[in-house]
């Protein structure tokens, strides 16, 4: 849903950055990867689950499990951000703050549709994720992230910020088997630069 993102037609925070097969997380290569047309250009910070609840939640022919995530700042295409920013000064910066914080726990409990005429298939399935405490983990972000801009705010804020989690680009609610609240914990923050991915321990 990062072009949804993009052109600022629909309520969301981001999703552009698909990867495959990165660090420790690996891709068989024959899976298929992100639909998203956008993949591998940007950059963002984000949660991802478990492998095991992304086993859980993936949809057959939808988003590889590597690849599901809770976006919580997109910044941006690459090419845009480096003006103000290295990835390794991201990295540094979330690794000071993510110790201050805490480990995010909560549950996977609603699905729902984002719609949108430069969405792949015109729209994207999502699972909401509900945490009491990403609120302020996610304003907290954005606020260290933003430090880095010397005024220029790095973190898009075209939309309030909408937790979830995309499983496939067109309507795939029919597809979603949830009939109870999915526990998720996620104990890392992920700094996503195009290809590469570091991941940072929470708390």
């Amino acid at each position: 849903c990062q072009l949804r993102h993009k052109e600022a037609t629909a309520l969301y925070t981001g999703d552009k950055l698909h990867r495959r097969g990165v660090n420790s997380l690996k891709a068989s290569g024959e899976e298929q990867g992100s639909t998203n047309p956008a993949a591998q250009t940007g950059v963002m910070v984000a949660l991802f689950p478990p492998e095991s609840v992304a086993k859980q939640i993936a949809l057959e022919g939808g988003e590889p499990v590597e690849e599901l995530h809770v976006t919580i700042g997109y910044l941006g295409d690459i090419d845009d951000v480096s003006q103000h920013v290295s990835e390794q000064e991201l990295v540094d910066r979330i690794r000071l703050w993510a110790p201050t914080t805490d480990v995010q726990e909560g549950v996977y409990s609603g699905k729902g549709l984002f719609v949108g005429e430069d969405l792949p298939g015109g729209s994207c399935t999502i699972l909401t994720v509900d945490i009491n405490t990403l609120p302020q983990f996610h304003r907290h972000l954005v606020d260290v992230v933003n430090g880095l801009g010397n005024g220029t705010a790095l973190v898009r804020s075209n939309h309030g910020f909408t937790a979830h989690t995309t499983l496939a680009y067109g309507d795939r609610l029919a597809d979603v088997q949830i009939d109870e609240p999915i526990p998720v914990r996620f104990e890392q923050i992920s700094v996503v630069w195009g290809s590469s991915r570091t991941d940072i321990t929470l708390g």
